[in-house]
């Protein structure tokens, strides 16, 4: 009987969720089909001469349908997943907290970076130079992705085996991202060894935890959590399509430094952010 209602009030909150997912393509569709390019133009954070109100209006416009629509699909794909993940964990208000944090906190970080790295550091911006669009959004929501994969392995298994499954997700965005940047990358083969160390060390660790002798109970333990095992490896997989679609093949052309940019911090921290409020709210 409990499990029935328990069932019921999950189906009924199910809906709250994905409605709040769902607006967000809906709401900058609609900011783009109802304002001019003059108007998108004055929301834009400029790198040269920024407005502080710009950090955040600038991640809400996009200079076309097809930057857009490039965009919504990522950011879908993301968060419908990650979606996937927190409703199996029955974590949903969870996920809204870092889908909340992620969202409002994002686009002033990864503002003040493009302001320091390409204006301070690089020194590569000209006049009238901006960025714009929810790049760096998305890459936010791709990091939260990789961080809930290991955070919902910790709460199947421990925390060791769900460190060594993002270190494994890393490990194989280094792969991934050698097939985009292949001449060079040898600060990727840098981070591709030394992910393989630590990828190493906690395989062994687990294996070592494990008694690999008794096949049977390691078969038993897979069939058990087939539907996990299903899940997590689906979420890598869109995981790992997202950073490899995140990052193009000509990073010299045209704004895609900035989008580089862009991605890779959002990457960062929202893994760093999910991960803080995955563990502070266990």
């Amino acid at each position: 009987m409990n499990n029935d209602v328990t069932r019921v009030q999950s189906l009924r909150r199910a809906p709250i969720p994905l409605v709040v997912l769902l607006s967000i393509p809906v709401f900058l569709a609609g900011i783009h089909a109802t304002t001019t390019e003059a108007i998108r133009t004055q929301l834009y954070f400029s790198l040269t001469d920024p407005l502080w109100y710009t950090a955040w209006t600038a991640a809400a416009v996009h200079g076309s349908w097809t930057h857009l629509e490039a965009n919504m699909v990522a950011y879908l794909l993301a968060t419908l997943t990650g979606y996937g993940i927190y409703t199996k964990w029955e974590r949903e208000r969870l996920m809204l907290l870092i889908f909340a944090v992620v969202l409002v906190t994002t686009p002033p970080v990864q503002s003040l970076i493009d302001y320091v790295v390409l204006n301070i550091h690089l020194n590569v911006v000209g006049p009238g130079a901006h960025t714009k669009g929810f790049s760096g959004v998305v890459g936010a929501f791709v990091g939260m992705l990789i961080a809930s994969i290991g955070g919902y392995i910790t709460h199947r298994t421990n925390t060791t085996i769900g460190n060594h499954a993002i270190l494994t997700v890393f490990f194989l965005a280094s792969i991934v991202l050698f097939a985009v940047y292949p001449p060079d990358g040898h600060v990727l083969i840098v981070t591709a060894v030394l992910l393989l160390i630590g990828f190493g060390i906690t395989t062994y660790t687990i294996i070592t935890e494990l008694n690999i002798r008794d096949v049977n109970g390691i078969r038993n333990r897979i069939s058990q959590a087939f539907d996990d095992v299903v899940l997590v490896y689906v979420s890598t997989v869109v995981a790992l399509t997202l950073v490899y679609l995140s990052f193009p093949a000509d990073p010299g052309a045209g704004e895609t430094t900035a989008n580089i940019i862009a991605h890779l911090t959002g990457i960062v921290y929202g893994f760093l952010a999910t991960t803080t409020l995955v563990r502070s709210t266990a």
